[in-house]
């Protein structure tokens, strides 16, 4: 009798173990707000991939050459990997604000039966800011927060801990005022359980433009293991 029950109780146990899948998300926005949206992609719960590419847009004074945003979800069985990227080139804003390349990519790993994803961000570029003729040097760094990879680290960090909207540039670079247009925020991350959202550019404008809002380049990233 005892051999027999034996095997059905570790089934038992097994089972629940066996039956756990990878529930993915990640998303991709190339430009949005009070313009009409484009590269934008979202993953499949079951993981896979996804990729647009948008070539020549230009509506109210907002142009840019290409944009490419991705997804990507695999999962071994023992570490589920979520990929999100995006990359523009050659973004005009209303002929007062070019720049050459923006890129991000935001990366998260969850192992089997893990609380939450190790979430990375990497791959930042805001290449070739001009403003009005002038030269903005900006140079967007993650290692703060790529030193915290989980919510809960981020809150369990011993003294001041990094807020949960933080930001991948110093405080005298992640705001710019051009007058005429608007302001301008580089590089802003909100921090969630399990999740991570990158928006490399957002544009506040003055009361006298059609557009109000925008934001360029943004990404997030996370994931959880579910049982059918």
């Amino acid at each position: 009798m005892k051999s027999r029950v034996l095997p059905f109780l570790l089934m038992l146990v097994a089972l629940p173990a066996a039956a756990m899948h990878h529930h993915f998300h990640a998303q991709v926005i190339a430009i949005g707000g009070d313009v009409p949206t484009a590269g934008a992609v979202a993953l499949a719960p079951a993981g896979g991939a996804g990729n647009v590419v948008v070539e020549h847009y230009d509506t109210n004074g907002i142009r840019f050459d290409q944009a490419t945003s991705s997804v990507l979800g695999t999962d071994d069985g023992h570490v589920a990997v979520t990929t999100a990227v995006v990359a523009l080139r050659n973004i005009d804003i209303l002929g007062r604000i070019q720049i050459e390349e923006i890129t991000a990519r935001v990366v998260g790993r969850q192992a089997r039966g893990a609380a939450e994803a190790e979430i990375t961000i990497d791959n930042l570029r805001l290449k070739n800011v001009v403003v009005d003729g002038r030269h903005v040097s900006l140079r967007p760094d993650a290692v703060r927060l790529n030193e915290v990879r989980t919510f809960a680290a981020l809150r369990g960090r011993d003294g001041a801990s990094l807020p949960l909207a933080s930001a991948l540039l110093d405080d005298q670079d992640q705001t710019l005022v051009v007058a005429g247009v608007g302001t301008l925020y580089f590089g802003e991350v909100v921090v969630k359980p399990g999740e991570r959202s990158v928006t490399m550019l957002r544009i506040e404008f003055e009361p006298q433009h059609p557009i109000r809002h925008l934001t360029i380049g943004t990404l997030e990233t996370n994931g959880t293991d579910m049982f059918p």
